[in-house]
């Protein structure tokens, strides 16, 4: 930096994402891109609301998603949103799934049969014929009936899916690991 250069306010000398003067008034080391030596750039600390001069924000999740601040940089995530793309699944959930965390994917049909691949993913499914709760239902039918395929009664009110008029949930995705619902709501009314 140069003391007699009011250009010099402008330039990011580290290339870390922060002017001179932003690192300045963040108390950060300009010729240094993570000035905590945590892992994350001060810019990327900074523009995350985080603090680039505490290392220990680096093991911290913010917002409970199950990844470390440091995760959610290196994977390009919002370590502030537990569903950085906004798709109704967490990002650890995508990741630990094969999805991508910051692409609203959740109508993607790689296989072209009409149904969600996070359908098929979140429930084991790979035989849309397949009966896999032995209901009297194909799994395809349960996708389209927006019931479980894992489970012959899906509401839990004692009448298999394949019988039940009523057996939908609104979305037929039954658990909280993948787009959530609240099953003891529709159960409790």
């Amino acid at each position: 930096m140069n003391g007699t250069d009011a250009n010099d306010a402008a330039l990011d000398a580290d290339n870390d994402g922060l002017t001179n003067l932003q690192e300045y008034k963040n108390g950060t080391n300009p010729n240094i891109a993570d000035s905590d030596n945590d892992g994350m750039s001060d810019g990327w600390e900074v523009n995350n609301k985080l603090n680039p001069n505490d290392a220990a924000d680096a093991t911290l999740d913010l917002d409970n998603d199950g990844l470390t601040n440091l995760q959610e940089m290196q994977n390009n995530t919002n370590p502030n949103n537990s569903d950085s793309d906004n798709d109704g699944m967490e990002d650890n959930w995508e990741l630990q799934n094969g999805f991508d965390p910051v692409t609203n994917d959740v109508n993607l049909d790689a296989n072209s049969n009409n149904v969600p691949d996070k359908w098929e993913k979140h429930y084991g499914i790979t035989d849309l014929t397949a009966d896999s709760d032995g209901d009297g239902l194909t799994n395809l039918q349960e996708y389209q009936q927006q019931t479980n395929p894992n489970k012959a009664d899906t509401d839990g009110d004692g009448i298999n899916d394949n019988v039940d008029t009523n057996s939908t949930t609104p979305d037929g995705w039954d658990d909280v690991d993948g787009p959530k619902i609240n099953l003891e709501l529709k159960n409790n009314k």
